[in-house]
């Protein structure tokens, strides 16, 4: 029987769905929290990034700064998370296909940080905010893509 699982997230969480061949229905398997999300920039880094040395003089750059916003490290991060636990999964093979669902910004990102192991096992994507959609009601929303 076909197993589809379906992820939906944005940038302050994700939820796992399954679909079995020939079901409307959608069951719940899992949810990510990912509270960074929420955070404006300043929150998410505690003080003013650090100033390297070079030779006795000061060297006026934030060396020791990752490249991008820390909000989008965060992201990539909490991207990263996901797409390790489906490539875990893609292991065990306890799904057929793969549906992501986000926001197009945060859909690039999650589909760069997959595996191509998991990437061949996508059928499709929806670059839509389903996030904020009650869990009651997903199946419903979800029905013109499955």
């Amino acid at each position: 029987m076909k197993r589809t699982w379906i992820v939906i997230m944005d940038r302050t969480g994700a939820r796992l769905f399954e679909r079995r061949a020939h079901s409307p229905s959608l069951t719940l398997l899992k949810e990510w929290e990912h509270p960074g999300g929420n955070f404006r920039e300043g929150e998410l880094t505690s003080d003013r990034p650090g100033i390297g040395r070079m030779n006795s003089r000061e060297y006026r750059s934030n060396v020791l700064t990752p490249s991008g916003s820390a909000k989008e490290q965060s992201l990539k991060r909490f991207c990263h998370e996901i797409a390790t636990y489906l490539d875990t999964e893609r292991t065990t093979e306890n799904f057929d296909e793969l549906m992501l669902v986000a926001e197009p910004h945060t859909l690039g990102i999650l589909r760069a940080t997959l595996p191509a192991q998991v990437e061949r096992k996508i059928a499709a994507t929806v670059d839509k905010d389903f996030a904020g959609v009650e869990t009651r009601v997903i199946a419903e929303v979800m029905s013109p893509y499955l």
